[in-house]
């Protein structure tokens, strides 16, 4: 994947910079609502090879999948911009989702979990 004309938002590119500074033994998977490539851009920059991995629905990896996934996994749990099967309406993103639970409560059992967000507003400073 390439950046192309994808414009990275400061929060992202420092969102980046943090993980790149973390010891690579305690890089998890990193989880997202978002459809969006600027993880995997902003992570690329800052020297992370990174890559999505598109859950629109239940169907999901299991844990050992991710874990060998070759560049840094980055699951997006509501779909992919280039998907076909995006979970972007209300029905699709409440809807019971049993094999992506038991995926995420093995992702996270007895882990550090960083919760962050970012709206992407700028105050003009």
């Amino acid at each position: 994947m390439r950046s192309g004309s994808w414009t990275i938002p400061l929060g992202y590119k420092r969102f980046a910079e943090f993980f790149a500074g973390l010891n690579g033994k305690v890089r998890g998977p990193i989880i997202t609502t978002n459809f969006d490539p600027l993880i995997e851009i902003a992570l690329r920059e800052a020297g992370i090879p990174s890559g999505p991995l598109a859950v629109p629905t239940n169907a999901a990896p299991t844990p050992g999948q991710i874990l060998e996934f070759t560049d840094h996994p980055v699951l997006h749990i509501h779909g992919y911009w280039t998907g076909k099967a995006a979970s972007n309406v209300p029905a699709r993103i409440t809807a019971s989702r049993p094999q992506l639970d038991d995926v995420l409560r093995e992702l996270l059992r007895n882990s550090v979990v960083l919760v962050l967000g970012y709206s992407g507003c700028s105050t003009g400073s």
